[in-house]
């Protein structure tokens, strides 16, 4: 009988020079297989699977071990014993934030600009320990500072802004208003300007570039999907999605036409939607056949897995 997490010979060597190459580290590998591939199916394996899912990406018992402890004390993920098993499943809170994560991991990325500015103007009086919070949060969801009170997003988002500023305990606190673009001549050519001077997206490009350096011999070796067993997909699918998020949640996503049409996080984009369309059904079918839900036989993906990407391509029969 075949082990369920073995790799294929041609396979496990495009896998171990993609291992060699991003050196992805235990815990923040196991936060992408919870997120990409356990939350779908209710968030949670037994601890002997996932041991056994992860050791052909490098990862040894010992080092599953101590990250899933250190989740479990992040309180992303709880533990529950059941005689000597235990089982790991992700919080309210780890399920939130990767819901939130995922809205951007899976994006489609074509999005016009609405010709709308969003300001969150923050009150002189707020303490510097929540401004600075404030700011990072905010910043993640694609604002930029224009001073010190004042952080601007290209597009009109003004109820996940407010979402955002209520969730901190800060309304009352910020003032979010939407304004049009005034410039009705040229309005692109000067938000795009703006965009070079507030957004700091030289690094970014070059990380996006890096990402695509990495996955381009990815894209060849598929050609011909039938080769790569279910294991070796599963493997590159998490390494795929592991690195494409520690770029892409740094990126404020900014509408596509007010970026230059040769922006590599779009054609990075492309690149991580089109290879987890291959990867995505042989990997379901190892999740399946090498993990165990807590009540038994992991079932089919919750719906809203379909949509990743703006729509998988149905699973074959």
């Amino acid at each position: 009988m075949r082990d369920a997490g073995a790799l294929d010979a041609a396979p496990k060597e495009l896998v171990n020079d993609l291992l060699n190459r991003l050196k992805p580290r235990g815990k923040s590998l196991i936060v992408t297989v919870f997120g990409d591939a356990l939350q779908p199916h209710g968030g949670g394996a037994w601890l002997g699977g996932l041991i056994r899912i992860l050791g052909p990406m490098g990862l040894s018992e010992r080092v599953v071990r101590s990250s899933v402890f250190r989740l479990v004390r992040d309180e992303l993920l709880s533990a529950t014993q059941t005689g000597r098993r235990s089982f790991y499943a992700l919080t309210p809170t780890g399920k939130q934030q990767f819901q939130a994560a995922a809205q951007r991991i899976y994006a489609v990325r074509d999005t016009r600009w609405d010709g709308a500015w969003t300001q969150a103007w923050l009150s002189n009086g707020l303490p510097e320990a929540e401004r600075d919070y404030l700011r990072q949060e905010l910043s993640w969801r694609g604002f930029a500072p224009l001073g010190p009170n004042l952080l601007v997003h290209a597009g009109a988002i003004l109820e996940t802004t407010e979402q955002t500023i209520n969730g901190l305990g800060l309304n009352g606190r910020v003032s979010v208003l939407i304004s049009d673009d005034s410039n009705a001549s040229s309005p692109h050519a000067i938000a795009q300007a703006l965009v070079k001077e507030t957004w700091p997206l030289d690094s970014l490009a070059k990380q996006y570039q890096a990402f695509m350096r990495a996955f381009e011999p990815v894209r060849a070796a598929m050609q011909n999907p039938g080769d790569l067993d279910p294991a070796s997909c599963f493997a590159l699918r998490i390494l795929l999605i592991h690195d494409y998020r520690r770029v892409v949640l740094r990126d404020p996503m900014l509408p596509a036409d007010l970026l230059n049409s040769d922006w590599p996080g779009l054609r990075a984009a492309a690149l991580a939607r089109d290879l987890y369309r291959l990867l995505v059904w042989p990997s379901q079918a190892h999740i399946t056949g090498a993990l165990e839900a807590r009540d038994g036989v992991f079932g089919p993906p919750a719906q809203d897995f379909n949509d990743r990407f703006g729509g998988l391509p149905c699973a074959e029969s």
